[in-house]
């Protein structure tokens, strides 16, 4: 079974319609809610009914708006989730090779060397009294995910 998205001229109810075969298409199709005629639409590539996304390299394809685990960040799409991660240079993981890295950290909090960090801090703050700025800041430049409004 095929599925694909149909909209209402008249009430605008979305729904969607699942045809047996592609000689049962029908561009038109009577309204669920209302009975009025419905155009087909585009929201996503038709599909088979009953038969899950195929994954891609392990990646799982589905997707749910909210926090990114990997990216550590909120997405509203996929589209944004992939634009975000595609320019930064890196590729997400597939959940097994998530699981498995994830299980190999270390159990606990590591201690910091302190030795090393108070040293580069006390050299950090050197350079900043004598005026030297840092070799490299990275400036922040947000996208549409990171845009809120404000009240």
């Amino acid at each position: 079974m095929i599925r694909h998205d149909f909209k209402c001229a008249k009430c605008g109810n979305i729904f969607v319609v699942a045809f047996d075969s592609s000689e049962d298409f029908q561009r038109t199709w009577p309204c669920l809610t209302c009975g009025g005629n419905a155009n087909q639409i585009w929201l996503q590539a038709p599909g088979l009914a009953g038969v899950e996304e195929p994954g891609t390299r392990g990646v799982s394809r589905s997707f749910e708006p909210g926090h990114d685990v990997q990216s550590g960040r909120f997405f509203n799409t996929r589209a944004e989730r992939d634009r975000y991660v595609k320019g930064r240079g890196l590729e997400l993981m597939g959940p097994k090779e998530w699981d498995r890295t994830f299980k190999a950290l270390p159990s606990g909090p590591r201690e910091p060397d302190r030795a090393t960090l108070e040293e580069a801090a006390q050299k950090s703050w050197e350079r900043l009294q004598a005026g030297e700025r840092p070799e490299h800041m990275e400036t922040f430049v947000p996208d549409q995910g990171d845009m809120e409004a404000k009240p």
